[in-house]
C-alpha cells in the first residue's frame, strides 16, 4: 500500500487480496504467522503511530483465513486498554470467521486493575467455543526508566521545568538548584498527558532503580513511602533525588541518572482453558 498504508488509509479489497496473497506464501516457505499491533506504545523512528494501529478486520480476516489455508499458522495481536472493549470482540471474530490460532499479550492496568481477569473470562468463553485462543503474559514487571537526559522525567510536565527543559544538562542542573525555580516547579501540579507511557508521575510506584538494578523491591521502597516515613510530606525529596543522581552522572556515568523507574506490580501466572502462559 505504500504511502497509503504509512497514512493508515483504509485497504481495499485489491489490497486484502495482495497481503492475503503475501501472507500465504510467507507461511508457505516458513513464516510461523503473522503479527500487527494495535497500541500506541508503538511508533515509528518519528514518532509517528505504526500504518497497523487501524487495521480493518476485513484485511485482518484475509491475512487470517491465507494463513490457515495453509495448515499452520498464528496470528499475533498488540492491544492497549484503552481500546480493549473495541480490539477484542474484533479478534475474537478474525478467529470465528477463520478458525486460525490468536496470541495476544495481556497486562495489568492501574486505570483498571481488574479488566484482565474479565478479558481471561472473555477468552476462556471463546476457548469453550472451540477457537485457539492464547493469552501472553509478561515474565517480568513492565518498567520505564526516567531521567534528565532521558525522554522522560518526573517533572516534564511542571511549566517551569519545561521552561529550562532543552537546556544543557549542567545548565539545568544549576537552575534547579536554585531555590526559585525549585519552589517553582514544586508549586505546580503535574498534569496528565497523552503519552500512553507516562500519564503523570506516582510517587507511590516510583523507585531509585539502583547500581546494579533491583527490578524486584518492596513497595515501602517507593519514594512516597520513603519521603514520608522520613519526612511527613511527599514535596520536595523526588527532586532533590533526581538532582543528586544528576549531579553524580556529570562526573562519573551519565548512564546513572536513569536510577529512577516505574514498576507496575508483578503479573501472576496462570493457566486456564485459554492456555494463558508465561
Amino acid at each position: 500500500m505504500g504511502e497509503r498504508g504509512a497514512r493508515r488509509d483504509p485497504s481495499t479489497k485489491e489490497d486484502n487480496k495482495a497481503m492475503a496473497a503475501l501472507a500465504r506464501e510467507a507461511v508457505r516457505s516458513g513464516a510461523l504467522g503473522f503479527s500487527t499491533s494495535r497500541t500506541l506504545n508503538h511508533r515509528t523512528s518519528t514518532g509517528d503511530f505504526t500504518p497497523t494501529l487501524k487495521a480493518g478486520e476485513d484485511e485482518l480476516t484475509a491475512i487470517a483465513e491465507a494463513m490457515h489455508g495453509q495448515g499452520r499458522s498464528v496470528l499475533q495481536f498488540v492491544l492497549d486498554l484503552s481500546s480493549l472493549d473495541e480490539d477484542l470482540p474484533m479478534m475474537l471474530r478474525v478467529a470465528e470467521n477463520t478458525r486460525c490460532p490468536i496470541t495476544f499479550s495481556i497486562t495489568q492496568n492501574d486505570k483498571a486493575p481488574r479488566r484482565w481477569r474479565q478479558t481471561l473470562d472473555e477468552i476462556n468463553a471463546a476457548a469453550a467455543r472451540g477457537l485457539s485462543i492464547t493469552a501472553q503474559i509478561a515474565a517480568r514487571p513492565v518498567g520505564l526508566l526516567l531521567g534528565l537526559e532521558l525522554s522522560r522525567n518526573p517533572f516534564q510536565t511542571h511549566p517551569s521545568y519545561r521552561a529550562i527543559a532543552k537546556l544543557p544538562l549542567e545548565e539545568r542542573l544549576k537552575r534547579l538548584h536554585q531555590p526559585d525555580v525549585r519552589a517553582a516547579i514544586l508549586s505546580e501540579s503535574p498534569s496528565s498527558t497523552d503519552d500512553p507511557l507516562f500519564f503523570r508521575p506516582n510517587y507511590d510506584k516510583m523507585y531509585l532503580l539502583g547500581n546494579p538494578p533491583d527490578y524486584e523491591q518492596p513497595t515501602e521502597n517507593a519514594l512516597g513511602p520513603r519521603l514520608v516515613a522520613r519526612d511527613g510530606s511527599r514535596k520536595n525529596w523526588p527532586m532533590m533525588r533526581c538532582c543528586r543522581m544528576a549531579a553524580a552522572a556529570c562526573s562519573t556515568c551519565r548512564s546513572s541518572i536513569t536510577s529512577t523507574a516505574i514498576s507496575m506490580r508483578r503479573a501472576r501466572c496462570c493457566r486456564t482453558r485459554a492456555r494463558c502462559r508465561a
